[in-house]
């Protein structure tokens, strides 16, 4: 229930944040930059509680609340109104999936696709080495000392990486009341990584109805179903580097596309020390897009924002761990 009332109000935040922002354009591009700003904003209200050793359950619970409310104050008629207008595009989305035995064949898919990673998540212990090696440290150590520090460990690799993803996974443990599901704390990257290729889809020239349950299939790749039931980074990784070349690529681009853009791709560029080659890519189709559509300096902002989003902990790093 907790977890319901922290994330939940931050996803109100983050839908009435991308309502205000992007009023003219399509639900789905809306949909995936508010997926962005839920994780974003975890990510921040962790890092807002930990210099006051304050990362704890009724703090960050509390602490979500306040930003939904204040979200929901702020945010105005029309913004209310272009949720409201989105969620019944949804419903409709959905009847007309229901409609279609392909779309539903395709849902069940992806249903036993999740379902297997929660039952391996609910009866197995963490098991892979890089979660015991280099994120779970990290995220126990927050529980325990109720704010972010430099864990020790003989690895280098574990010590310089920059754990962005690792911050949310502290988001999702501390509302969690032990440990049988922590496992499955990659699940939320899911929603961006699902809509990232709905929209990429829809820019195709797929409907919605087909374009979303399609999507899915992400679910059932192998790899992702095995990494889905483990506290790895790899599919978190992917999901925001679709989520920002998707927005990247939008026809017409606007500076709330070109944004949502950077910060996917920022939150990438800290998620995982392989990931500057393939954002540096993602960067560079984006001032691209914007130099034709004459909005270079709107898209030199977003590759601003993807750089303090990305890089910050690196900088971190280096000067609490030297590496």
């Amino acid at each position: 229930m907790l977890a319901l009332v922290a994330f939940g109000s931050l996803a109100l935040l983050a839908l009435l944040c991308a309502a205000r922002a992007m009023p003219g354009r399509s639900a789905l591009e809306r949909a995936l930059t508010a997926s962005l700003v839920w994780i974003a904003s975890a990510v921040a209200m962790v890092e807002i509680l930990s210099p006051l050793q304050l990362i704890a359950t009724w703090p960050f619970v509390l602490g979500c609340a306040a930003a939904g409310m204040t979200a929901a104050a702020l945010a105005g008629r029309p913004a209310w109104e272009l949720v409201g207008a989105d969620l019944r595009a949804l419903r409709d989305t959905m009847r007309r999936v229901a409609r279609a035995p392909s779309s539903l064949a395709v849902l069940g898919v992806a249903l036993v696709a999740l379902l297997l990673p929660a039952l391996a998540a609910t009866l197995l212990v963490p098991w892979s080495w890089d979660a015991l090696s280099q994120h779970l440290p990290l995220v126990h150590d927050a529980v325990s000392e109720r704010s972010l520090r430099s864990v020790p460990s003989a690895s280098s690799l574990s010590s310089g990486s920059p754990h962005l993803a690792d911050v949310f996974f502290v988001a999702v443990r501390v509302v969690l009341t032990d440990d049988t599901l922590v496992d499955l704390v990659q699940l939320p990257f899911a929603v961006p990584a699902v809509l990232a290729i709905a929209l990429l889809s829809r820019m195709a020239g797929a409907p919605t109805s087909r374009a979303l349950p399609l999507a899915t299939l992400f679910l059932a790749f192998p790899i992702v179903a095995l990494e889905l039931a483990s506290t790895e980074v790899d599919v978190a990784y992917a999901a925001l580097c679709l989520a920002g070349l998707a927005l990247a690529s939008v026809p017409g681009p606007t500076r709330a596309t070109m944004l949502g853009s950077g910060l996917g791709l920022g939150l990438a560029l800290g998620t995982t020390l392989t990931a500057p080659p393939l954002v540096a890519a993602g960067l560079a189709l984006l001032l691209w897009r914007a130099h034709r559509e004459e909005r270079l300096g709107e898209g030199v902002l977003a590759v601003a924002i993807a750089f303090v989003v990305g890089s910050w902990k690196y900088v971190e790093n280096l000067a609490r761990a030297g590496s």
